[in-house]
């Protein structure tokens, strides 16, 4: 009797451990999903932007702009 309960117990603590391995993956794999997808997004507004207004603007401006898009993908 208490073979039957101490295999049910590991059976149901095996389940829990997988269910949680398979759990992780796919939000490790749906997390690279949007970032990849907010990225490429970042990077076609930075490439439709005027390259003369980036020329024009002093480099402490430009930072600013690349540190929202930046502060955008992280959140």
């Amino acid at each position: 009797m208490i073979y039957v309960l101490a295999t049910g117990l590991l059976l149901a603590f095996t389940a829990e451990i997988g269910i949680r391995r398979i759990r992780s993956q796919a939000m490790i794999r749906l997390a690279a999903q949007l970032e990849h997808r907010l990225s490429l997004a970042l990077l076609g507004k930075l490439m439709v932007f005027p390259l003369d207004s980036l020329r024009s603007l002093p480099v402490e401006q430009q930072r600013a702009r690349l540190k929202q898009y930046e502060a955008v993908r992280s959140a």
